[in-house]
């Protein structure tokens, strides 16, 4: 009785031996279910010349527990590998994936390679790895990819990390995704960068984002680029905290902020530096307001310059101070006014003095009502007079008064005038 007149059950029972001493024309007459009952003993004895013999059809019958059974040394012809199902490929052991050379690897669809398993996609070698193709690469699974380790990754060329989709991006564990070498980093698209997690981005190093261009850093999320540690924003250069917006900016921590060197907040533009909260401009160091140029004084806000402590506002330098435009003069508290020493206060320009509000020519100390300059006190406009308190006027001394105009002298309220000492009158007189 030829084996192909055998039922499904009887070929099962057939021992080892039997199936080993099969021809060729003796495999290939039977059908697709007697293939598929051959028992994993059968199936641990057939050789390459069987194997080969094996049609497509056949091939399709083969179970997921029959094929971890071939002969770890054998491997499937390219036209057998295309028919095999996703649970057929995901059944073959890391061993019988290491026999497959280039040719076996590049007849493979992206769907196959997604099924296999984490452990043995990791087995693969670098030659098997780089003859993935972008297909094949945009295949793999999560899973497959989370089980990566660096080295595995490292295998990767640039060009196939290139074709990973955002998902697959975001797949990487945060070891391997700061292994990226600068040219896969820096190839990384809006869409790609979209998918990296704030887990990845938390554990980047310093030198692995230096390898984003300012373009890519400009695309991060709010909430990705609130994700980098203090000690990885500031490694970022001067060309990539350019590169952020407004919002981003705005969307950082005051610690994070703050962890910006003063080189870095020297590079931020005039728009970035008008996008800065309240709470993000208090949390800068001394230092870092020291640095802020004429330009970057030029976005900031009334309302940001009145949000200030006196500390910071002192710590502008006097040409940023002298850059500052009415409206923003205005913005400033009577209470920063309060804490501005006399070396501040004489930074301001005899413009900017003469354009202050009268309430905020109340705002400043006596020591620095004191100490302002002939021309300085020559710059008064009669409207901001009645603005000094009784201490200012108090405190002022005749020398003071004599520095002013008849029409500045007319600005005294007849309160102020009933303030001033005898010496202080005659001074007074003298002027009006």
């Amino acid at each position: 009785m030829p084996i192909s007149s055998l039922s499904a059950a009887q070929i099962a029972a057939l021992p080892a031996t039997i199936i080993q001493g099969l021809s060729v024309t003796e495999i290939q007459s039977l059908s697709s279910t007697q293939v598929g009952a051959i028992n994993t003993s059968g199936i641990a004895v057939i050789d390459a010349t069987q194997l080969a013999a094996l049609s497509p059809t056949q091939v399709r019958g083969l179970t997921a527990t029959q094929i971890p059974q071939f002969q770890s040394s054998l491997v499937f012809g390219t036209s057998q590998l295309l028919v095999l199902s996703n649970q057929q490929f995901a059944s073959l052991t890391s061993t019988q994936l290491d026999n497959f050379d280039v040719t076996h690897i590049g007849v493979l669809t992206g769907t196959q390679i997604g099924a296999v398993n984490a452990t043995s996609f990791s087995s693969l070698n670098a030659t098997q790895i780089h003859a993935l193709n972008t297909t094949q690469v945009q295949g793999l699974s999560v899973t497959e990819l989370r089980g990566l380790s660096t080295t595995d990754v490292s295998e990767f060329a640039d060009t196939q990390i290139a074709a990973f989709s955002a998902t697959q991006i975001g797949a990487l564990n945060a070891t391997n995704f700061s292994t990226l070498d600068a040219t896969a980093i820096g190839a990384l698209n809006a869409t790609q960068l979209g998918g990296v997690t704030t887990t990845q981005l938390a554990g980047i190093t310093g030198t692995a984002l230096s390898d984003l261009s300012s373009t890519q850093v400009g695309k991060l999320a709010t909430t990705q680029l609130g994700a980098l540690t203090t000690t990885s924003l500031s490694a970022l250069d001067t060309t990539q905290v350019s590169g952020l917006t407004p919002t981003q900016l705005g969307a950082l921590n005051a610690t994070n902020l703050s962890a910006l060197t003063a080189t870095q907040v020297s590079g931020l533009n005039a728009t970035q530096v008008g996008g800065l909260t309240a709470t993000q401009l208090r949390g800068l160091s001394t230092t870092d307001f020291g640095e802020i140029t004429t330009t970057q004084i030029g976005g900031f806000t009334a309302t940001q310059l009145g949000s200030l402590s006196a500390t910071n506002l002192s710590s502008l330098n006097a040409t940023s101070i002298q850059a500052l435009n009415n409206t923003q003069l205005h913005g400033i508290a009577t209470t920063q006014l309060a804490g501005l020493s006399t070396t501040d206060v004489g930074e301001f320009t005899t413009t900017q003095i003469g354009t202050l509000t009268s309430t905020q020519i109340g705002g400043l100390s006596t020591t620095a009502i004191l100490n302002l300059t002939a021309t300085e006190v020559g710059a008064l406009q009669a409207t901001q007079i009645p603005g000094l308190t009784i201490t200012q006027i108090d405190n002022l001394t005749t020398t003071n008064i004599g520095n002013m105009n008849s029409t500045q002298a007319a600005g005294f309220t007849s309160t102020q005038v009933q303030s001033m000492d005898n010496a202080q009158i005659t001074a007074y007189l003298a002027v009006s």
